[in-house]
């Protein structure tokens, strides 16, 4: 009997270290990800850098290209605003505009332009145009912040 109780619990601990490691190996799978997804390489002159997502205030589209609003500094990298937005993920980005993402952590208010329509006003005082057509997905991110 002694022998059966042992194998028994043999098999019991073999079988939550099974678990216990594929739990850890979930979890390093998600860390790696996520530690991937939190900064993107942007084209600066001459060199590549890093930049932090949380850094990123706003990106809008000029053409062919798009500007990241970092703060100060802005860079034009060339590429859809689309295939940004999947860089970005969807935690703290939100589109704005068919040509505008912001990042709603930098959002600061929300009032009208001159013209009526919807503007975000960032940390850093830059305005930004709010669609027509993007006007519900705002109010929903920002709450009751929406000037009627």
């Amino acid at each position: 009997r002694p022998r059966a109780g042992t194998a028994i619990k043999q098999r019991e601990s073999g079988r939550r270290l099974a678990t216990l490691m594929a739990t850890l190996e979930e979890l390093r799978s998600a860390a790696a990800k996520g530690a991937q997804s939190r900064h993107i390489w942007v084209q600066k002159k001459t060199e590549r850098i890093r930049l932090d997502l949380d850094l990123i205030e706003s990106i809008e589209a000029e053409g062919e290209y798009v500007r990241l609003h970092a703060g100060e500094t802005s860079y034009l990298q060339r590429g859809p605003l689309g295939a940004f937005a999947q860089q970005l993920g969807g935690e703290s980005f939100a589109r704005v505009h068919r040509s505008a993402i912001v990042n709603v952590r930098h959002v600061s208010g929300i009032g009208r332009s001159s013209w009526g329509g919807l503007v975000l006003r960032m940390r850093s005082g830059r305005l930004v145009r709010v669609g027509r057509n993007y006007k519900q997905g705002v109010r929903a991110i920002l709450g009751n912040g929406d000037p009627e």
